[in-house]
């Protein structure tokens, strides 16, 4: 009956773009996201305690450097202690994911120049709240 009345729609593809689209979205709700997202908003904040002391991104490697132990006690301590999720939970997850590099790089970080053990994560495949937090879309 479609091909009757809608002969040039593509049904097939149509399902296919529908279930692509639906397991990116899937994949974005993860705990990963959400931990993300939160300091993707306090970032935004006025007096924002997450600094460049915290994340630097690097232009020419197309990668951002996260000072996790730092930046998880400081979500930790915003969100009053009530976390969804652990420590251990993230770097799991985070170790998982495709754009993961490596968590035992030292460098050094912020205006005092001083040396941090940092996650660094590629922001080729990363999700768009990650590259939001590197600052690569200002």
């Amino acid at each position: 009956m479609a091909d009757k009345f809608y002969p040039d729609y593509d049904f097939q593809a149509y399902m296919v773009k529908a279930c692509v689209t639906e397991h990116k979205q899937q994949r974005e709700d993860t705990s990963l996201q959400q931990f993300f997202e939160t300091i993707e908003a306090m970032m935004a904040q006025e007096h924002t305690r997450i600094t460049d002391a915290h994340i630097m991104y690097d232009q020419i490697k197309d990668v951002v450097y996260i000072w996790f132990a730092a930046v998880f006690k400081e979500v930790f301590d915003d969100m009053r202690g009530k976390l969804p999720w652990s420590k251990n939970a993230l770097l799991r997850a985070l170790r998982e994911e495709e754009y993961y590099i490596r968590e035992d790089q030292k460098i050094n970080m912020g205006t005092d120049g001083a040396k941090r053990t940092v996650i660094t994560l590629s922001l080729k495949n990363a999700p768009e709240v990650l590259r939001n937090v590197a600052g690569v879309n200002k």
